[in-house]
Parts: C-alpha cells; sequence; structure tokens
C-alpha cells in the first residue's frame, strides 16, 4: 500500500492462489491525532472521558452556588449533575447522548465509575473507629434497633400485600433492607458537611446508624439462598469467612508491624501508602473472583485496618481529595446515565419506598430502568428535604442548667472558690511545646493541702483518617493503643504525671485525648469543664509555637475564639511565644504583674493573682488605672449608672482584699494606682510600666466609665481574642513581646449572678 494508516492492526495471510493478502483493520478508537487532521475528538475514548469529568465538575459546582442559599450538600449537588447529564435531561437528545456516551467509552466508564465507589468505600471504611463506635452504641442502641425494625416490617408488609404469592421470594428481605437500613458512612458524611459530628446528638446519630448498619448485615445473611440452592450458599459464606480470616490475621498483622517501623510523628513512606491504595482495588478483585459482591472486598479491608496516625492520615490526606474530585465524578456521572426520570410515567403520587414495592413483584432479582430511577429519586429527594432541614432547625445550644447560685457552687469563677475546696482546672494543649508554659501556670497557681489542685489535662488533635471523634481518659487499659496511634500524647500525659509527683502541693491529673474537628473541638472539652464543675480552662494562644504554619494557626485561633464563646466557666489564653515561663518558674522569686482596669473579666486575674500570693516566693503587683473625671468619691462617680456602680463595688471589694495582703506580707504585695484620662492614656501608660515579670495578667474586657476598649478594637490584630490591652502586652512594645502573657475571661453568662451576690464570697469579706 502506499498510503500508511497510523496506528492500524495488520494480519499477513497466503490465498488460495498462493498470493499475499493484507487486512487492516483500524481500530484506533482510544486517542486523537488532533483536528489538524480531521479526527473529531469525540469519536475517541480519552477526548470523552476528560470531557465527562470537566462536565460532572462545572455542572457539580454551579449547582452548589446557585444552591447554596437552601444548603445542598455536595454530594446531592454531585449526584444532581449526574442526572442532568444523563437521559433525563440532556442525554435526552440523541446528539447530546451520542456525543456524551459514545458506546466505545461506556466500558470505560463502567471501570472508571466501579473504580471510583471502590475507593470510596475504602476511604469511609479507613476512617471509622468500630471499637469507639461500638462502645457509644451500646448506650443508645434503641435508637437503632426501633426504627430499622418498624420501618422493616411495615416495608414488608406492604410489600406482602402488593406482590402476587407465586412471586414472593428473598427479594422480600432485599428491598425492605435497603430502604430501612441508615448507611453508618453516609450519616458520618452528612454530620461532618452539618458541623455536629462532635456533638452529642452527633454522637448518638452515628451509633444508632451503627446499629442499624449492623442489622442490616444480619438480614442480609437471608439472601444468599437466593435460589435455595445450599451448596451456593455454603460456598458464598465460606468465601467471605475467608476473606475476612485473610484481612484480620494476615493483612492487618502486617500493617502493624508497618507501622512500627515508622518514626513517631512522621508520616507513612510512599511505598506504604502506594501498597495501601493498591489494596483496595486488589481486594476488590479477591471479592469477585470468590462470587462475593466486589464492594465487600475494599468495605472488610478498610474496616481491619488501623485507623488514625499515621496510616489512614496518611493514605486520606494523600489521595481523599484525588478519589473524590477525580473518581467518584465518573460514579455519580454512571448513575445518571442509568436514571431516567422521564421514564416514569403515572405514578408521580406515590412516594419513595412505595414507588418501588408496587413494581418489585414482577421481577425476580433485576431491578427494572424505572425502578432504579425512583429509587435514585427517592434518594435525591431525601437528602434534599434532610439535611438542609437539619441545618435550617437545628440550632445548638449549650446545655440548660437549673438556676445556679454562688451558695451551690454552680457559678464557676475563681473568685467564688472556697478557700478549703479544690480549685478544677482544664488544660488544652496542642503539642508538647505548650507543656513546660502549662505547668509552670498551674505550679503558680499554688497547689496547697487546704485547697488542691485537680487539673484535667486534654491533649487536642484534630480528626485525620478517622469518621469518629472521640474523647477518651487515659488509663492502663488504653495507653498502649493510644500511645501507638498518638505518640505525642504519651509525652504530653507523661510529663504533667511527673509534675504531680514533685509538685509543691497536691496536685491530681487527669489525662484525655480528644480528637476532633478544629471548628467543633471545644464541643466535648466545654461539656467536660461542665460536668466535672470546671472553674478554669487554659488555652494556648494560636501564635505561641512558630513552627506551625499559617493555616493551622487561623484553625486555632477560630478554636480558641470558640472556647471563649461557649465555656461557662473562667477562659484564661496563655501567650507565651518564647517559652519563656516554662524556663523562670524555677526561679528563687516569682514576680507576677497585673494590670487592673475594671470589670468581671480583671476581677477573675486579680483573684488568681491573690490565690498566687499564698505560694511562697511570689510576688504581686497591681497596677490600677483610674479614671481622673469628676470628683467625689470612685462610687459616686458613676451612681447614675446602677450597671457601672454594680461593677465599681465588686471592684473596690476585691482590690480591699488585695490590699489587706499588704498587711501581713508587705515584701510581696504591692498596689499602685494610676490616674488616666482614657484609653489611650492606658496604653501609653501601660508601655511605661516595663518590668521584670515572669507573668502578666489583664482582663480581656473592660468598660468602667470612659475606659472602654471598644473603639480601639479595629486597630489591633488579635483584640477579638486579647481584648486591646491583652494584645499592647504581647506586642513587641512591651517588654519586647518576651513576657508570658494570661487574658482572663470570665464566663457573661454567670457573671451577673455573681455581681448580685457579691460578698457572699471568700474573696469580698
Amino acid at each position: 500500500m502506499s498510503e500508511e494508516v497510523p496506528l492500524s492492526v495488520v494480519t499477513v495471510f497466503n490465498d488460495s492462489s498462493d498470493g499475499f493478502q493484507v487486512c487492516i483493520k483500524n481500530d484506533r478508537t482510544v486517542g486523537s491525532l488532533g483536528i489538524w487532521v480531521g479526527d473529531n475528538p469525540f469519536d475517541f475514548v480519552i477526548p470523552v472521558t476528560l470531557f465527562q469529568l470537566i462536565m460532572v465538575g462545572v455542572i457539580t459546582r454551579t449547582l452548589q452556588y446557585i444552591l447554596r442559599p437552601i444548603k445542598t450538600p455536595k454530594f446531592l449537588c454531585s449526584v444532581m449533575a449526574g442526572i442532568l447529564l444523563g437521559p433525563t435531561c440532556f442525554g435526552r437528545y440523541e446528539a447530546v447522548m451520542g456525543t456524551l456516551f459514545p458506546l466505545k467509552q461506556a466500558a470505560v466508564l463502567m471501570a472508571l465509575s466501579k473504580i471510583g465507589i471502590t475507593y470510596s468505600i475504602f476511604m469511609i471504611t479507613l476512617k471509622m473507629d468500630v471499637a469507639t463506635t461500638l462502645r457509644a452504641a451500646k448506650r443508645c442502641w434503641r435508637f437503632g434497633v426501633f426504627p430499622f425494625l418498624a420501618s422493616f416490617f411495615v416495608t414488608v408488609i406492604l410489600f406482602s400485600l402488593y406482590t402476587p404469592y407465586d412471586r414472593v421470594n428473598t427479594t422480600m428481605i432485599d428491598f425492605p433492607n435497603i430502604f430501612t437500613v441508615s448507611s453508618f458512612a453516609a450519616v458520618s458524611e452528612a454530620l461532618v458537611e452539618l458541623n455536629l459530628i462532635a456533638t452529642e446528638i452527633g454522637q448518638i446519630a452515628l451509633s444508632s446508624a451503627l446499629v442499624s448498619e449492623m442489622l442490616q448485615w444480619v438480614t442480609m445473611g437471608f439472601q444468599f439462598n437466593s435460589g435455595g440452592d445450599l451448596h451456593f450458599t455454603v460456598i458464598i459464606l465460606v468465601a467471605v469467612l475467608g476473606y475476612a480470616f485473610l484481612c484480620i490475621f494476615v493483612i492487618r498483622p502486617v500493617v502493624k508491624i508497618i507501622i512500627q517501623r515508622t518514626p513517631p510523628g512522621k508520616p507513612m513512606k510512599e511505598a506504604y501508602v502506594v501498597l495501601v491504595l493498591l489494596g483496595a482495588l486488589a481486594m476488590a478483585a479477591i471479592s469477585d473472583i470468590f462470587g462475593i459482591y466486589f464492594i465487600v472486598g475494599p468495605t472488610i479491608y478498610g474496616l481491619v485496618l488501623p485507623n488514625g496516625p499515621p496510616l489512614a492520615t496518611t493514605v486520606i490526606e494523600r489521595s481523599e481529595i484525588i478519589i473524590s474530585e477525580l473518581l467518584m465524578p465518573f460514579f455519580v456521572l454512571y448513575l445518571g446515565l442509568k436514571t431516567d426520570l422521564n421514564g416514569i410515567q403515572n405514578n408521580w403520587k406515590v412516594v419513595g419506598v412505595f414507588q418501588a414495592i408496587l413494581f418489585v413483584g414482577f421481577m425476580v432479582k433485576v431491578i427494572h430502568a424505572e425502578i432504579f430511577s425512583q429509587m435514585v429519586l427517592y434518594v435525591v429527594m431525601t437528602t434534599a428535604i434532610c439535611i438542609p432541614m437539619i441545618k435550617s432547625l437545628y440550632k445548638h445550644r449549650p446545655r440548660v442548667l437549673k438556676t445556679a447560685t454562688i451558695n451551690e457552687g454552680r457559678v464557676r469563677t475563681i473568685q467564688n472558690i472556697p478557700e478549703t475546696s479544690e480549685f478544677n482546672i482544664v488544660s488544652c494543649l496542642h503539642n508538647d511545646g505548650n507543656v513546660h508554659s502549662m505547668i509552670a501556670l498551674i505550679e503558680a497557681c499554688n497547689p496547697t493541702t487546704r485547697s488542691p489542685i485537680s487539673v484535667y489535662v486534654i491533649h487536642l488533635i484534630e480528626l485525620l483518617g478517622k469518621s469518629t471523634p472521640i474523647l477518651l481518659p487515659m488509663n492502663k487499659h488504653n495507653r498502649k493503643a493510644l500511645s501507638t496511634n498518638y505518640p505525642n500524647t504519651n509525652h504530653i500525659l507523661r510529663a504533667f504525671e511527673n509534675y504531680s509527683h514533685n509538685s509543691s502541693g497536691p496536685v491530681t491529673i487527669l489525662s484525655y485525648v480528644n480528637v476532633a474537628p478544629l471548628n467543633s473541638m471545644h464541643e466535648a472539652v466545654c461539656n467536660l469543664a461542665e460536668d466535672s464543675s470546671v472553674h478554669f480552662l487554659i488555652i494556648p494562644f494560636h501564635q505561641n509555637d512558630q513552627s506551625i504554619g499559617s493555616h493551622t494557626a487561623t484553625v486555632i485561633r477560630e478554636l480558641n475564639t470558640s472556647f471563649l464563646a461557649s465555656a461557662k466557666c473562667t477562659v484564661g489564653i496563655l501567650v507565651d511565644r518564647s517559652s519563656m515561663l516554662g524556663m523562670i518558674s524555677s526561679k528563687l522569686c516569682f514576680h507576677v504583674g497585673i494590670f487592673f482596669i475594671g470589670g468581671t473579666d480583671d476581677r477573675e486575674a486579680l483573684a488568681l493573682g491573690i490565690r498566687m500570693l499564698e505560694r511562697p516566693n511570689t510576688r504581686v503587683s497591681l497596677f490600677r488605672f483610674v479614671p481622673s473625671n469628676n470628683s467625689g468619691s470612685f462610687i459616686d462617680r458613676f451612681a447614675d449608672n446602677e450597671e457601672e456602680r454594680v461593677e465599681i463595688v465588686c471592684d473596690e471589694s476585691l482590690i480591699d482584699e488585695f490590699k489587706a495582703k499588704n498587711i501581713t506580707n508587705s515584701d510581696s504585695v504591692s498596689c499602685h494606682e494610676i490616674v488616666v484620662e482614657d484609653s489611650i492614656r492606658v496604653l501609653e501608660a501601660i508601655r511605661r510600666l516595663e518590668n521584670d515579670y515572669d507573668l502578666v495578667m489583664v482582663g480581656k474586657r473592660h468598660c468602667i466609665g470612659d475606659l472602654t476598649d471598644e473603639e480601639m478594637t479595629n486597630f489591633m490584630d488579635n483584640a477579638d481574642q486579647l481584648g486591646i490591652f491583652g494584645d499592647l502586652l504581647v506586642s513587641n512594645e512591651f517588654c519586647n513581646g518576651k513576657v508570658p502573657v494570661l487574658v482572663m475571661q470570665c464566663c457573661e453568662k454567670r457573671v451577673k449572678l455573681l455581681d448580685k451576690e457579691a460578698g457572699s464570697g471568700p474573696f469580698y469579706h
């Protein structure tokens, strides 16, 4: 031949007349040579596949933007994008259908869709902490059992009513099983999107979904003998058990050995990550070869692998976005291709599950296209209604307590701690860099036999590689397992335990690890503080650790804001960028400076300073800023403002308590009053008060006369968390930013009650 045919298959053979016959088959369907040689890109598999991916992504993002006001979840937008591209909408036109979904590309689309759902199921099960969720399910199993059984039996009854007796088979269990289960994976993803996974209602929903899914697996056992062949049933059961044995007793121990070889705090090697990801495909292939549905393989494989760091965290961080953004679109596209809502005829009055039941009697283990479309519509409608409704109606509110009084000890502030009661503290840490500063601050709080200190040490860990948040106490039973997954936790908690054995007074350490999404991590901590009657919650400032990235610092800043808004006790933000507090705590003399403007937050700082005074070798200097306007007594200046008058009475009472210490211990107590005109003068005065402080304390909010900080909030970088005076103290303008600063905020919801009963606490006598 004179003309060359590129990328062709050539066959040469002899014919009957001893001549050569050359047959050329042009099967060039994969890649195009380009439009310059006359190729139509949509006649080839690769351009069509890439165009499908682009179209799904563009339509999904567009729907997300359009449906944003009604809070439509991303997965629903993806499914709707697939339906729009399918025969329901654009695909109903032959030209579009032939262009978007050519027959030569159908096998590729189906293969990619199954790979996408395989990896998606694997990722979901890899995040699951089955042991923790099962423990939680023991407390709320009723929420999973009764709804499942009720809907299951109702569906079975309706199925039997609309199905001829001679056509009844195991489908009576199959379809009710599909429509009555609450999928753990789906509930988990929905709770993450709703930001409810770390809340109490989220934990109940997760546990209930797990119980429901376990019941589904039990009922699925009745479906193996679908054809009445006992031999086939036994083979399938043996295959499933053998596969589970392989995963549990072979694969899991090998993976644990790999994890043990990974240095603590380091991610898994890339080669191991690739092997784990290839393992998901291998497990799907093995289960399919053994006659088990291919999804069962990656499901069991993901469940038996250790979740959390370093394995699951590394795998998910490096592959989840590829799976969700590049592989799952093929699944929703395939789903949309098989869904034709135009084929639903005259049945719109019947909703969801009843629609499927009416038709299921006419099929034996085969779903008609119309039924499949209605099932997809059922899922879409349920998701489209439920999730936005939950987002709109559910407003998380703090626990409602009975009316508290100081005498009941429910107003948990430092000011009202009786002199002979235990001082309860929650200390939150992100990494071991916060340890020495926290220990030094706790030691400065003066644990004594009359007033011992109980510290709830909580290591805050971002939820990665798991779908179930946890708040677990560290004890001898779970320490080894937690130490394997979170090695830094063990180091942190051992440091606090060593401190409790060597402290100057009685200190009890209660260790916890809190693994949760950062945007809802405060929920469990605040609930623990509420249940344990904690008086003081200490959190590290987001800029303490200079080694963390800007994104992590921003997330920690938002977390601290949530703590300030949600805590029912006094919150202290410890700013110690240079880790000076841990180094200077061993000095012979510990010098504390308190800057007092007035208000509930400043009183908390002063109350803590009074407690510190009892500690040997501690010196406290109080600097009180007094407004210069008007004459007469300090209280009479604001006689026309009842709220400010109450504030000043409380301030004066606590300052008198502090001054009384000067009589018995003049070397350790000093009080200075500085007259200022406005907030600007306060800032100038603070700059002139530099000294050799080991710790400086100040309240976050102030509002006494003209000394308000609202007017300057917008000019400060961290005024929303530290207040304007706290922001100045942590800046380079004060002692070059090297002095540790503790910024106090009193619980707003309990302040007025405390003020009304001022005088009944120990610091008002």
